[in-house]
């Protein structure tokens, strides 16, 4: 299976309104970027930013690079959104590399996974074993609380913004990024990524999201445990299963608490996928989490 394009856009082409915000920025393939990118396609569109496959001819290795116009009104929100998310070590996300303002326009380097797939893509062959579904979203659990640790909240979270690799790593796509480049805001932001791991975790299970009442996961697939269908719905703030989960940490400890099944056969299509890393997180409350675009720095972004 081919890499996919690691988009975050919600439509997920180059339609022609694209094609405008394209020729605007005045740049096509086989131009360079800093005497270093060479642009080889464009992957889609993001609100006012257009994502291009790049070659770093320096280090010898492929790069994705978001690109948008300086006098855009999101070009500043974003440049402020990859100073934050360049300060996230955490492997779970998608590097930030480097972000350069230049001749009127600001672009992001992130780095490409030649390996990568969304879960999107993903799920498009059905619902995933059980074992890796939960797997999956305690990796996601996790990652995210080391962002909300950290003052950083993603706002986007969804199959076109997770990774899964050939060799079964979970990659986050854009923390801060898309929710600058798309204006989304939360005044939760905690609860805006718990829901959001939750509406992934049942679409994981059952191959559907989750209705504004949804049902049981056990409903649609009847081998999902009982636990593990209190867990989702509890994730999804359904307070029928018991009381919410507050915090992402909660929810990695809980799943990581669920009987293991004996035994479940991978479903048709399902790449086979790397066993569960565990990592240490301590719980973090609420208020500790702040806006998307909080004041982290890095020195690895360009002034």
């Amino acid at each position: 299976m081919a890499a996919a394009d690691q988009t975050t856009d919600p439509d997920g082409g180059v339609g022609a309104d694209a094609e405008a915000l394209i020729r605007s920025l005045g740049v096509s393939a086989g131009d360079r970027l800093d005497g270093r990118y060479r642009l080889e396609r464009v992957l889609h569109t993001t609100g006012p930013a257009v994502t291009w496959l790049a070659a770093d001819e320096k280090l010898n290795r492929p790069s994705r690079i978001h690109l948008l116009r300086s006098d855009q009104p999101r070009a500043e929100a974003f440049m402020a959104a990859a100073r934050a998310a360049a300060a996230m070590a955490d492997n779970h996300f998608v590097q930030v590399l480097d972000a350069v303002p230049d001749d009127g326009r600001y672009y992001v380097i992130t780095e490409w996974l030649h390996d990568g797939h969304t879960l999107g893509e993903v799920l498009s062959g059905g619902p995933l074993p059980i074992p890796e579904a939960v797997r999956i979203t305690t990796e996601l659990a996790r990652a995210m609380t080391e962002a909300h640790e950290q003052g950083l909240a993603h706002l986007r979270l969804s199959p076109k913004t997770v990774l899964r690799t050939d060799t079964g790593e979970v990659k986050i796509l854009d923390l801060c990024l898309a929710a600058a480049l798309t204006g989304t805001v939360s005044r939760d932001p905690l609860g805006t990524d718990l829901t959001a791991i939750g509406e992934l975790a049942y679409a994981m299970l059952t191959g559907k999201r989750p209705q504004a009442r949804p049902a049981p996961p056990s409903d649609l697939r009847p081998e999902v445990s009982p636990q593990l269908d209190e867990v989702v719905l509890r994730i999804l703030g359904d307070e029928s299963a018991g009381p919410a989960f507050q915090t992402p940490t909660e929810v990695a400890d809980a799943l990581a608490q669920l009987p293991r099944p004996r035994y479940e056969a991978p479903l048709p299509s399902t790449p086979q996928t790397a066993p569960l890393r565990h990592q240490q997180t301590t719980v973090m409350p609420a208020a500790a989490a702040t806006a998307a675009l909080g004041g982290a720095t890095a020195a690895a972004v360009r002034p």
